[in-house]
């Protein structure tokens, strides 16, 4: 379905009732999986291809696959404690990051769903493809320097979201920006942003894939806490 939007606001409005699910679904699952009777090798899987990773279920990247869910594997870092969401990024980059295939996009998607498994999200706008797309259009600028930004430098736009939120919208909405304004004449295809993931998900994680709403997929995430 196409949408079209005239301010931040009402952009802002949809990606919280509707946008966000897939995102919430991504993490949802990858917390309850942690939590499940399932091997290491089964929850280093769902960590890793819980998402974007598609390009490593390539026939010629399957050694590439396997090696780095060997060392996640092997490292189990979600079982680590952390301070903040950036020990947790480097945890993962220290595990991974060496590794062919493996760029900014897989370390922060990987980092982002074992940071919330263990109570950790990003204080700061992480970018890489196409959320440093987004960013580079919204702020109108034809290059961007360093990995990550302050939310603050959002805020006028997103000041609502979080740092977690702000990548994933700068991602899902990239080409609907230009120079700090909506571009009203582009449409946003919500078909693309529906829930990937690329592996054969558990039976007894079912019920996080069939929920429909952000209502139930917020229930779901809060029952994980208790």
């Amino acid at each position: 379905m196409k949408h079209r939007f005239s301010t931040f606001e009402e952009l802002v409005g949809f990606y919280e009732s509707d946008l966000q699910l897939p995102l919430l679904k991504e993490l949802a699952l990858c917390r309850a999986a942690v939590k499940l009777p399932l091997d290491n090798r089964r929850k280093a899987e769902i960590l890793l291809m819980g998402g974007h990773q598609w390009h490593l279920n390539i026939r010629k990247r399957a050694k590439t696959k396997d090696h780095i869910i060997g060392q996640l594997e092997e490292t189990k870092l979600w079982e680590r404690k952390y301070s903040n969401f950036e020990e947790v990024y480097e945890a993962v980059a220290a595990a991974i990051g060496a590794t062919r295939y493996v760029g900014d996009l897989t370390l922060y998607d990987v980092a982002k769903r074992i940071g919330f498994c263990c109570g950790h999200e990003p204080e700061q706008v992480y970018l890489h493809g196409g959320a440093r797309v987004g960013a580079r259009n919204l702020l109108g600028v034809t290059r961007l320097y360093g990995k990550k930004k302050s939310v603050g430098q959002f805020g006028k736009f997103f000041p609502t979201l979080s740092a977690l939120h702000i990548e994933n919208i700068l991602c899902i909405a990239k080409e609907l920006f230009a120079k700090g304004r909506i571009c009203e004449d582009k449409e946003l295809d919500s078909d693309i942003c529906c829930f990937k993931c690329y592996f054969e998900i558990p039976e007894e994680l079912w019920y996080i894939v069939q929920a429909k709403t952000v209502a139930e997929i917020q229930m779901i995430l809060q029952s994980q806490t208790k």
